[in-house]
């Protein structure tokens, strides 16, 4: 008989290690100085699972790519942790990756790429290495031509193309959002979505407002290509990473 591996618990700080809502109620609870050992929430809420306060019981999950979902932003430090005693959830099936606990264990700090999902390596890549290039190109060829550009998007976007290879933009982009929650990383993609429009938009801000907008609307669907390319179809990825867009700029020059 096969034993049900036990489920791994996650819990994200700001780079101190503290979590950002106990700091914000005046009772910090910093994880990097607990590795090993117990943690007792310092003001635990009596009416389980409610939020008497605003930091009335930890909030661990089990899916890392939502533990954005309640220490938004980037860079986090990402822990592991063990929920202790009395547990719960809200219930019902959106919560289903949520775990809360008035006593936690802090077992280890592990590579906070996870809280980007299961690619978050090749995510933070396209991000740090390869978006700034390709931002300046993508806002280089709008300057050239925005009335071409702007046409060219637009049918992308709506899939105004005859080709039968070709797919919507825009329905790419609701696809993607569909999937990121069905799999548990919605905080994930959220996440994504706003470090690839901060690096497109840093990266193309010389070449004008119209420029770099174009430049981030394009970086924002290859990034959701990159975090979700074991999970879309062919279809859905040929549609996100722009290539019928690329075609038809191409064809059009």
């Amino acid at each position: 008989m096969r034993t049900k591996k036990p489920a791994t618990h996650y819990l994200a700080t700001d780079a101190d290690g503290i979590i950002p809502a106990s700091l914000a109620a005046g009772t910090p609870v910093n994880l990097a100085d607990a590795v090993g050992t117990t943690i007792d929430h310092p003001n635990p809420c009596q009416n389980l699972w409610y939020d008497e306060t605003a930091f009335s019981y930890f909030r661990t999950v089990t899916a890392p790519g939502e533990v954005l979902a309640d220490v938004p932003g980037w860079p986090r430090r990402l822990w592991i942790i063990e929920p202790l005693g009395t547990t719960g959830t809200w219930g019902g099936r959106d919560s289903a990756h949520r775990l809360f606990a008035h006593r936690i264990r802090v077992v280890q700090e592990t590579e906070s790429w996870q809280a980007l999902g299961s690619r978050g390596r090749q995510v933070l890549d396209l991000i740090d290495h390869q978006l700034p290039d390709l931002a300046r190109t993508w806002a280089a060829t709008h300057t050239a031509d925005p009335d071409r550009v702007h046409q060219a998007y637009e049918d992308w976007r709506l899939c105004n193309s005859r080709e039968p290879e070709a797919a919507s933009g825009m329905n790419a982009k609701q696809m993607a959002l569909s999937v990121a929650g069905s799999s548990r990383c919605s905080a994930a993609l959220w996440t994504v979505s706003r470090l690839a429009i901060d690096a497109a938009h840093t990266a193309a801000d010389e070449f004008g407002r119209s420029a770099a907008h174009y430049a981030a609307m394009r970086a924002e669907a290859l990034a959701f290509a990159v975090l979700l390319e074991n999970r879309l179809r062919d279809y859905t990825l040929t549609a996100l990473r722009g290539a019928a867009l690329d075609q038809a700029l191409t064809a059009a020059a």
